[in-house]
């Protein structure tokens, strides 16, 4: 048996539906996009980073990938520095670090 399918992701820390939204507003340049990254259960693996991004107004319609992880710590890491990699390239945090 698998455990980590059967694992409570509350007992992960915070909520699985937390996440980290990020803006980039730019009119000089035309850039207005918008970026999340957020913690996930996984199939194969205990947690997942996932990573969505896309235009402004378009939320629906953006790209979406998923990296696995085998811990949630490690997994933590990655969004942190994922999230400091978008805000050195000029987005800015709109939601909070769960």
């Amino acid at each position: 048996m698998i455990d980590h399918l059967h694992q409570d992701p509350s007992a992960c820390g915070p909520s699985w539906e937390h996440g980290v939204d990020l803006e980039k507003i730019d009119p000089a340049s035309n850039c207005y996009r918008w970026y999340r990254v957020s913690l996930q259960p996984d199939l194969f693996s205990p947690v997942a980073l996932v990573r969505e991004r896309g235009r402004l107004g378009n939320k629906g319609s953006g790209r979406r990938n998923a990296e696995p992880f085998q811990d949630l710590p490690s997994a933590r890491r990655a969004m942190e520095r994922a999230v400091s990699g978008k805000i050195k390239r000029g987005y800015k945090q709109v939601t909070a670090m769960p």
